[in-house]
């Protein structure tokens, strides 16, 4: 198998160990689950850190 061109590192290491030939080295749903509630996590604080430096910026182009 090959990895898909762009994807973030953090979706090609879950698939890849997906794809692993000993199925017992392949990560359960529990971890799956896991791993992917903890890049969704780390997205929303980087968009939210985001969002909040776009407003602060704003707000000081409008107060002065």
């Amino acid at each position: 198998e090959r990895t898909i061109p762009d994807t973030p590192d953090d979706y090609v290491n879950i698939y890849t160990g997906c794809w692993d030939n000993e199925p017992d080295n392949r990560p359960s749903m529990n971890q799956l689950v896991d791993k992917l509630n903890s890049i969704v996590s780390k997205t929303n604080i980087k968009e939210n850190n985001q969002m909040n430096n776009y407003a602060s910026n704003n707000f000081e182009a409008v107060s002065n």
